[in-house]
């Protein structure tokens, strides 16, 4: 019986690499909830600034991603995503929330079993991260963050069969550079504390369709947490006082995949 088990079950393996493609485009809608803390501001000097508050709402957004995978070879991708909301607490002034962000990346595929059953990739890269809030108030409180970071990521997918696919992913983005704009000091832009306490998990779930396996469906629920740092910049003899915000994010997205 193994006689014949045997040949088959390679058989299998390598059809399934030979039908490996090594590029990968897929977009689609995403949501998820935020929760923004805005922490203590124990210098109040600055205008208007929340005082220890925790936001929440719904975001709703798109997500796009560029992948090149071959196996025991280059990794490189090309991310990027967008979303906005308003997030609101109780009698505080609601905010208008945007976050735009994208990133490249490389590394490389590391086959863990015969027919890319299991694929580890680890990748270094660069992102850029932009937040915008508005606070929906008089005068108008409009903050714009600029962040540059390093994403240090890894891969892990595990080829169930030729249908299915789960994978795990996380990353790690510490800043290089994070500065901030206030509409209230126009043209000026006030430095951050970088933060590294950064990070995204996910868990793809990969549904494969089509006579050639090109096509495929992917619900990714994913976590995330970023920070933005408090300043000491002065402008003349006033401390801004920039209190430190904690952003988590819980979703999904769903996207629409073509391999080629």
């Amino acid at each position: 019986m193994y006689r014949l088990i045997l040949p088959f079950l390679a058989f299998s393996l390598v059809a399934v690499a030979n039908e490996h493609y090594v590029s990968k485009l897929y977009i689609g809608p995403a949501g998820c909830n935020l929760r923004m803390a805005i922490w203590e501001n124990k210098n109040l000097t600055f205008p208007y600034a929340d005082n220890n508050v925790k936001y929440d709402g719904p975001l709703w957004g798109v997500v796009g991603t560029y992948e090149y995978r071959k196996f025991h070879n280059l990794y490189a991708g090309v991310y990027g995503c967008y979303f906005q909301g308003t997030v609101t607490k109780g009698s505080y002034p609601d905010r208008k929330f945007q976050d735009g962000e994208g990133e490249i990346r490389f590394g490389y595929n590391y086959m863990a079993l015969q027919g890319a059953s299991f694929v580890a990739t680890p990748y270094l890269g660069f992102g850029f991260n932009y937040i915008a809030q508005k606070r929906e108030i008089v005068p108008v409180n409009h903050f714009k963050y600029f962040l540059y970071y390093i994403p240090i990521g890894f891969l892990f997918d595990w080829h169930w069969n030729k249908w299915f696919t789960i994978g795990f992913y996380f990353k790690w983005m510490p800043q290089v550079d994070a500065t901030l704009r206030l509409t209230e000091y126009a043209g000026a832009r006030f430095i951050l504390i970088k933060k590294l306490e950064q990070f995204l998990a996910e868990l793809p779930l990969v549904f494969t369709f089509g006579s050639h396996r090109r096509w495929d469906i992917t619900l990714t629920p994913f976590w995330l947490r970023k920070k933005t740092g408090d300043t000491k910049n002065q402008v003349g003899c006033i401390d801004l006082g920039i209190p430190k915000t904690t952003y988590t994010y819980a979703g999904a997205d769903l996207t629409v995949g073509y391999s080629f």
